[in-house]
């Protein structure tokens, strides 16, 4: 029986990934649900912040960044297609 290794405490970037021609207005669009998950959870004061990033022509990602434990709860309940660790 092997043992998970827990996951490293710190701030995580939280990914959800959209492709196509439509991806930025459809990454921007989901940055307003991840907005608005925030504010109805009361957990505004605990990310770092949200934004929109153009990975490269027809890749785009809203973000959120957030303690293991907030990054946790909004990439479970938005559904987040990635997770990166941005500091420990």
């Amino acid at each position: 029986m092997s043992e998970e290794t827990p996951p490293a405490q710190g701030v995580y970037r939280v990914f959800w990934d959209f492709y196509g021609p439509a991806a930025q207005p459809t990454a921007e669009h989901f940055k307003r649900h991840v907005d608005e998950l925030l504010a109805r959870e009361g957990l505004q004061g605990d990310v770092l912040g949200t934004g929109v990033e153009a990975v490269r022509a027809g890749w785009c990602a809203a973000w959120c960044d957030a303690p293991l434990e907030v990054a946790q709860k909004v990439g479970r309940a938005l559904k987040a297609k990635r997770a990166e660790l941005k500091s420990p």
